[in-house]
């Protein structure tokens, strides 16, 4: 049975049994309703969560005494903060930290007591027949030192068992943004698990933790005996286990002390900060000012670095992503230094920020949260014949990671669930397009019932229609033509009709696509058509050498943003490009209706060529 299926059966038998208490209540109102005394909301929670913990301790301490201490220590952490926790919709993920901090709490305690026995004596062998085991003491630790968004999806949906749409709902964000956090999650971990030697692919991690899960189910005299322990000291009648509560102990000084060293920190960052304005008022210099990349904003040299806040304010706004080469020169360089990879650019005012070192035909989900985009793995006679997809987060933190072996140009659709992707390959010494819808995380594959002549360019973002580039008409690969179709392949209409029309983006609203011409005569233009193929018209055309080949539009579909480049000309009047750097790419900002155009030069860096990309 593929992972897939095997990942999807242990998921669903972990929810039947971590939901058979049958109570529709959320955490927040069970940790209410514990801290009133309610007993029997209690034992909802150590159900919901039990699981999740005992296979957290097991992880780490082995299959013994250790790891239940370790869990009834979580619990009794628990008791002691439930008052103060915050996000309480999330106690799962809280739970996971305080159960992974516990038991390596314990594991030092244990080795404390073996210090004078042989390092190997009494450790348990491993498990020959257990698939996980090498796995289990690097999983939680680099869980653990994921980010925190990325972390929280992990132990939702792999370790809770939860839905990407119930996790969306705990979270307060579109499904999309789940499943896209979930991929990069899986990619960043396997990634960081893979520097051990462990070498497992996004899908079999997905197995390993639920697995791992699912066979951490609570004993039923240890949830017994955890249940009356945690409500007996509740009610003040006894007292846990001197180990139980050695641990729990330990746990609480480790948060408290963490705490004291976030405010200490504070304070000394606070005390800093009021030297430093004593000196600049007792000494003025000039002032810094930055892009978001960390270069200058302005033309005096200064710099300082992007910070956390900064990358976060321009992820809220709307920026254009394309794949570039450039030559960037630091302040204290020498020489520029050549720069290749995918950057987000402010439409205003031309600062930019990388987003990873490599890929190309950058889209970016609905929320913002992540560039989709292409690698290329393998090329034969100048054609590309292997690629991959892979995705990253638009902060620019460079994780990229691998989602799917199906490689090639790719689109989201309007909500963020889904992905389309058109993997080419030669078939009886032809070119075929296949078409496959997959899940955002890489899952769940289908092929679509699209032409084999079409690629899939844009999904309209009222999710009705695809628009296609095809080679159905002669001259092939020399005259392709636009369609529109439902995504099951339905209702197709031709928009184009002569020339050569590529690169096509529906409009915000769905009714116009935007696209470039191209015929020997006249050159390169961009062009609008209705949806319904009426009303095409040109919106700039060649000049003077100067081509646009690309258009995206703004995300409120008032303006467009034109790459363009200028061509050379030979003393036949043949136009050819001998040397990127002298081609002048640069992008044109203008109205949707081709007005008010503006250059948009990219500060504190020359352009050496631009790809297509994005702007959301």
């Amino acid at each position: 049975m593929p992972v897939q299926a095997i990942t999807g059966v242990i998921r669903e038998l972990r929810r039947a049994v971590l939901h058979q208490d049958g109570t529709d209540r959320s955490d927040a109102q069970l940790l209410a309703a514990f801290l009133a005394r309610d007993e029997d909301a209690f034992n909802v929670l150590l159900r919901r969560h039990g699981q999740m913990v005992l296979g957290v301790c097991r992880r780490v301490l082995g299959n013994g005494h250790d790891a239940e201490d370790a869990f009834q220590a979580t619990f009794l952490v628990l008791l002691r903060k439930a008052a103060s926790l915050r996000q309480r919709e999330l106690l799962g993920n809280w739970l996971y930290g305080v159960a992974y901090r516990t038991a390596l709490e314990a594991k030092t305690a244990r080795a404390r007591r073996r210090a004078k026995e042989a390092a190997m004596r009494n450790r348990p062998l491993p498990d020959a027949d257990d698939p996980w085991c090498e796995l289990r003491p690097l999983v939680d630790q680099e869980l653990e030192r994921l980010p925190e968004k990325y972390r929280i999806a992990i132990v939702l949906c792999e370790l809770e068992g939860k839905t990407r749409k119930e996790a969306a709902q705990l979270l307060g964000c579109p499904e999309g943004t789940v499943a896209g956090r979930l991929a990069r999650a899986r990619t960043m971990l396997a990634k960081r698990l893979a520097r051990h030697g462990v070498t497992l692919s996004a899908g079999a991690l997905a197995a390993a933790l639920a697995h791992s899960t699912a066979s951490a189910e609570v004993p039923r005299a240890l949830a017994l005996s955890t249940f009356k322990t945690i409500t007996a000291v509740s009610a003040g009648q006894a007292a846990a286990s001197a180990s139980v509560a050695a641990l729990a102990q330990g746990v609480l000084t480790t948060m408290l002390l963490r705490k004291l060293k976030i405010v200490a920190t504070c304070l000394l960052l606070v005390a800093i900060a009021g030297l430093f304005a004593v000196q600049v008022l007792g000494e003025p210099r000039p002032q810094r000012t930055a892009g978001l990349h960390g270069q200058p904003a302005q033309p005096h040299g200064t710099t300082k670095f992007v910070t956390a806040q900064e990358v976060q304010q321009a992820k809220r706004k709307p920026q254009i992503y394309l794949n570039a080469s450039l030559k960037v020169k630091r302040p204290g360089d020498d020489e520029a230094q050549n720069y290749r990879g995918i950057i987000a650019i402010d439409p205003e005012t031309g600062k930019w920020r990388k987003i990873t070192g490599s890929g190309y035909n950058p889209r970016v989900s609905p929320d913002r949260e992540t560039v989709l985009f292409v690698k290329h793995t393998g090329v034969a006679d100048g054609r590309v014949v292997e690629s991959e997809l892979w995705n990253c987060d638009t902060g620019g933190t460079d994780n990229p990671g691998k989602i799917t072996n199906l490689g090639g140009l790719a689109c989201w659709s309007p909500d963020g669930k889904h992905l389309v992707v058109n993997h080419g390959k030669t078939e009886n010494d032809k070119w075929i397009h296949h078409t496959w819808r997959i899940d955002a995380d890489g899952r769940n594959p289908k092929e679509l019932a699209i032409p084999k002549t079409d690629e899939v360019d844009d999904w309209s973002p009222d999710g009705k229609w695809f628009v296609t580039v095809s080679d159905r008409h002669p001259p092939h690969g020399h005259g392709y033509q636009l369609y529109v179709m439902h995504p099951d392949g339905s209702g197709e209409r031709r928009l184009t009709k002569n020339g050569l029309n590529c690169y096509p983006r529906f409009s915000p609203d769905s009714r116009t696509v935007v696209y470039c011409h191209q015929t020997a005569k006249e050159g390169n233009s961009i062009w609008v058509v209705d949806i319904d193929g009426k009303n095409a018209r040109p919106l700039i055309k060649e000049e003077d050498l100067v081509s646009p080949n690309f258009a995206c539009w703004s995300p409120d579909g008032k303006r467009l943003a034109v790459l363009r480049f200028k061509w050379e000309q030979d003393e036949k009047g043949e136009r050819f490009t001998r040397n990127p750097n002298d081609a002048d790419y640069h992008i044109l900002i203008m109205d949707a209706d081709g007005q008010n155009r503006r250059r948009l030069d990219l500060a504190d860096a020359t352009v050496s060529w631009l790809g297509h990309g994005d702007w959301r």
